[in-house]
């Protein structure tokens, strides 16, 4: 099997090109020895497979944090058989400043010019013949967003990868002293073979030259390290200038000669796009930022509009399916009528109730995404994140936060400060995560009034925010002062979302969902059934009891009630009781257990024939203040075991991780406990 890489700048259309290509032959592995994520997929043509490897995107071959070092390594020690590099054939040069670096590596190489049209209705036009022959490669010309070129490209990257041999291409000249300097550090390298631990020498004497530390450190071992440091050094102090800016810009001139000399500009009368209209208004912070949080509102909004009515119609198919086991199982084999009724059912059911507004969620968010509207938010949040401690690029992981806190603090890697990576770290938990929406919806829909429901959900992540905003600013003091680095961050043209783009990412994290249902929550559901079914009471005893508290009785005698008894006292003072502390420690291993250990315990609990929904039992119960403590617990102190132990590992203090859950756990019941103080004097 042959193995590529796909590697571009962001925005180019790499991930629409990987998804063309693939299609749903693909996965997420981790890099080796890492935690970094990857997305493998594959395809097949000429009678061969071919395995795809689809990098993160890139601007050059420079790391500035570990995560860039995972993705540089991985291209040079793993030798895919070929690379595919995406091109936005719309802004050439800074594509082709990658490609320049790219040609180092002496690895077969397929350049892929990509969003033609984009290029086209900008007037302009490539001349992807004219680029080939400069730079010895082939190039295959696509629009990943309506399939064109796919098969072509398919067929280049196999031919290149079989051929193999370095790219043909004219070496790149940065002028003397720079050149001098390269070929006087390559004939060095070449010298002393163990100094290229897998690296090309070309590519090595580059990045010394351009003072890559990272890549200093990949190759101190070996036995010429010491005299070839020094080496570069003298070279440095002799040319008296900046090596590394005097490459990067003789680099990018390059790129952009070569860019203007294969493509032709039609004339077209100047004037202002629809685009660039919108982004006059709304990259103004006092109009983008307010238009923003109407645009969030409105995702919410949508939810409970069209996911309720479809939530009930799930609700009412469980419940028909729960009557229909039971008249079919009641009489022969109770026990299985309940473990299917009150444990498969009600704790599995009730969690897939909330399907229809987690899909709705992630179509929504996968839309901001695709349109460019999220790049356009974290460039209007970068000002307000400086000010309170963090990096801009803190941007990235918090947004990624609101779907999932594990890939969101692996994805604090981009930011090179190490104080402002912990920062990010440390408040993540309270950007909330999609494990805790179908919770907040269900708590909302059972106590607050239908009009006020999407603006409650709306505060609650709110909150969030400005909770996390205030911590960092607490801890901004807390560490050793660093310079920070740079933000950088590409603002996309406005697109309208692809149907197809659309509907994969939204089944993908759907599925997802279901998979956690069907695997964790599944098991656990059992285990909770069982736990709340036995041990029985004794026959004599509970016939002493009235039939209608039967049930009741039953699960309070049970190793659940025993438990929830035990506990109750922890959380009285907070307006909690037995029944939704036991929920509460099932949400420590996954939240949407909540769910599902109340759905349970109710269905227990319930006299027999009783139906009602699961939001009418917990408004019968409990009331509108408990709502809101359960919230704001929810929000702060309720710990996630996953991302703990990932905050352990990319922190590299289990101290940190363990500081962060008491902290919040602490915080949070400060918090449930003075709102649920005061609530109670008020009467509430």
């Amino acid at each position: 099997m042959l193995k590529a890489a796909l590697i571009g700048n962001p925005n180019a259309g790499k991930t629409t090109l990987f998804n063309a290509l693939t299609g749903a032959r693909q996965r997420v592995a981790n890099y080796p020895g890492t935690t970094v994520e990857r997305k493998e997929g594959g395809f097949q043509a000429l009678g061969e497979d071919v395995a795809l490897i689809d990098l993160p995107g890139l601007y050059d071959l420079t790391p500035l944090s570990p995560d860039e070092e995972v993705v540089r390594v991985a291209l040079v020690k793993e030798r895919p058989d070929v690379i595919v590099q995406v091109l936005d054939a719309s802004n050439l040069a800074r594509g082709l400043y990658l490609t320049l670096e790219l040609l180092t590596l002496e690895t077969p190489l397929v350049l892929c010019l990509n969003m033609l049209d984009v290029a086209e209705a900008k007037g302009a036009h490539v001349d992807s013949g004219a680029l080939s022959k400069l730079l010895g490669v082939p190039v295959v010309e696509t629009i990943a967003s309506k399939g064109v070129g796919m098969e072509a490209l398919k067929r280049t990257t196999i031919k290149t990868a079989k051929e193999g041999g370095a790219p043909k291409a004219p070496r790149t000249t940065y002028g003397e002293p720079l050149d001098f300097a390269l070929k006087t550090l390559q004939s060095t390298i070449e010298a002393a073979p163990s100094l290229e631990s897998n690296f090309p020498a070309s590519y090595l004497a580059l990045k010394l030259l351009e003072g890559d530390e990272l890549l200093l450190k990949a190759i101190q071992a070996g036995a010429g390290y010491a005299p070839l440091k020094a080496e570069v050094q003298a070279i440095r102090e002799r040319i008296g200038q900046s090596t590394d800016m005097m490459l990067k810009q003789r680099r990018y001139e390059k790129a952009s000669q070569i860019a203007k000399g294969v493509t032709l500009l039609r004339p077209k009368p100047a004037q202002e796009t629809a685009g660039d209209k919108l982004d006059r208004l709304l990259l103004n912070p006092r109009v983008g930022i307010p238009a923003f949080l109407v645009m969030l509102f409105g995702v919410f909004a949508l939810t409970f509009l069209l996911g309720n009515p479809l939530a009930e119609g799930i609700e009412r198919t469980i419940g028909a399916l729960g009557a229909w086991m039971i008249g079919a199982l009641g009489t022969a084999s109770p026990l299985l009528a309940s473990f299917l009724t009150d444990g498969v059912l009600a704790g599995v059911g009730a969690v897939l109730t909330f399907l229809p507004q987690i899909a709705i969620l992630f179509l929504a968010l996968v839309a901001m995404e695709d349109s460019g509207a999220m790049a356009r938010a974290a460039y209007l949040l970068e000002g307000w994140m400086s000010r309170l401690g963090l990096h801009g690029k803190s941007v990235i992981p918090m947004v990624l936060g609101f779907g999932c806190a594990v890939p969101a603090i692996m994805a604090t890697r981009i930011i090179e400060s190490r104080k402002e990576r912990l920062i990010t770290m440390f408040v993540m938990p309270l950007f909330s995560c999609s494990a805790r929406f179908p919770i907040y919806v269900l708590i909302v829909a059972a106590f607050f009034p239908k009009p006020l429901q999407p603006l409650a959900l709306f505060g609650v992540y709110m909150l969030g925010v400005l909770l996390a905003f205030l911590i960092a600013v607490l801890f901004k003091g807390a560490f050793d002062k660093e310079e920070e680095g740079f933000f950088l961050l590409e603002i996309p043209p406005y697109r309208m979302p692809s149907k197809k783009t659309l509907l994969f990412f939204t089944w993908q994290r759907v599925g997802q969902f279901l998979k956690r249902a069907g695997t964790v929550i599944f098991a656990f559901s059992v285990l909770m059934w069982a736990m709340s079914r036995f041990p029985s009471p004794p026959a004599n005893e509970l016939a002493a009891v009235p039939e209608g508290l039967r049930p009741a009785y039953r699960l309070g005698y049970s190793f659940t009630g025993r438990l929830a008894k035990g506990i109750e006292p922890i959380l009285e003072p907070i307006g909690f009781d037995g029944r939704i502390g036991m929920a509460l420690i099932g949400a420590t291993l996954a939240r949407e257990i909540f769910i599902s250990q109340l759905g349970i315990a109710y269905a227990l609990d319930a006299p027999e024939g009783a139906s009602s929904s699961l939001a009418d039992r917990l408004q019968k119960d409990y009331g509108p203040l408990t709502g809101v403590c359960l919230l704001l617990y929810f929000l702060i102190a309720s710990p996630c075991i996953a991302a703990s132990s990932v905050m352990a590992k990319e922190s590299g203090s289990p101290t940190l991780a363990f500081l962060q859950v008491g902290f919040l756990f602490a915080l949070g019941y400060a918090a449930v406990f003075v709102v649920y103080r005061i609530g109670l004097m008020l009467g509430a």
